[in-house]
């Protein structure tokens, strides 16, 4: 899962500020058990980290920085395809020390910078940070599975993987913000940027913003869904391509150096998932599945069996 924090500012000085960053890492400690990492970039930014180590578990701590300590990246989540990238710089001469897909990302950011979003393909938030110009980047993937939220608090800019890091800072409060709330009454979830609390925003999926210390420059969305309608190609061309799609998903997302596993509801979905992870697997897939014991009407585990 892993969790991220940082502090931006305009040239000034952040020293009496790591006891705020300790504070926020300290709320998102349950996100990464495997290690901690904090990255104090003199008067322009600080960084802190929590791992949870997937791939390449020796290595890939964060936050991450290069050589000279120009550039400073902290990430969350997984890029599928690090592999195949890996490989595309490697044939520009770019030597990676570890197997990790944080070190592909950072190397590819270093090299791409912005043009970089393309290629990814993963789940994923980041920060990445330029000190020769204290410009940074801040993405999340495309359908928004992992979490990114930022603040304007007092003269600094705060990200954090969760709302409640943010609210360590002192020159923010918990306020409720009330059209949130009747969006979220409405629909389950807040729309587009909002969050239930006043003035803490959320990175939109398939988003980036870019900006130099506490200013926020341009939100650039670099993914949308395409919903033009094809009708050059047969029913079954489109489920042969839709079968592939699925099984070259299983393929890139079932890297790992740790054990892995599926949760299978019984649903279609998690039933679709789980088989084709299954085939793909050299041995036995553990799957896990809750169940609720109020009634039979709440129980779907006689479905999770037969699969």
């Amino acid at each position: 899962m892993c969790g991220l924090v940082s502090i931006h500012t305009n040239n000034s000085n952040l020293l009496e500020k790591e006891t705020i960053l300790n504070n926020m890492i300290e709320k998102i400690a349950h996100r990464g058990p495997d290690g901690e990492g904090i990255v104090h970039v003199q008067n322009q930014a600080l960084f802190g980290h929590r791992r949870l180590a997937i791939i390449d578990v020796d290595h890939g701590q964060q936050p991450m920085r290069c050589n000279k300590k120009r550039y400073t990246l902290v990430f969350n989540g997984e890029i599928y395809n690090y592999i195949e990238l890996a490989e595309i710089l490697k044939k520009d001469g770019i030597s990676l020390k570890s197997s990790s897909d944080t070190e592909v990302l950072f190397q590819l950011l270093i090299k791409m910078g912005e043009k970089a979003m393309p290629y990814l393909n993963g789940m994923f938030s980041f920060i990445f940070h330029d000190s020769k110009d204290n410009s940074w980047i801040a993405a999340r993937d495309h359908f928004g599975i992992k979490p990114l939220y930022y603040a304007i608090c007092g003269s600094d800019l705060v990200f954090a993987s969760e709302i409640k890091a943010i609210l360590e800072h002192p020159d923010i409060s918990a306020e409720r913000d009330e059209k949130s709330l009747q969006q979220y009454l409405s629909f389950q979830f807040c729309l587009d940027e909002r969050t239930l609390f006043k003035d803490i925003i959320k990175v939109r999926p398939g988003h980036y913003l870019s900006g130099k210390g506490s200013k926020i420059i341009k939100d650039t969305c670099f993914w949308e869904l395409d919903y033009q309608i094809n009708n050059d190609h047969t029913e079954e061309r489109f489920e042969k391509e839709l079968q592939e799609l699925l099984k070259n998903a299983m393929h890139l997302q079932m890297r790992s150096d740790v054990p892995i596993g599926a949760y299978l509801s019984g649903g279609i979905d998690s039933s679709l998932v789980s088989s084709l992870a299954a085939e793909q697997h050299d041995k036995a897939l553990p799957m896990f599945h809750g169940k609720f014991l109020e009634g039979p009407q709440y129980d779907e585990s006689k479905y999770a069996k037969e699969v």
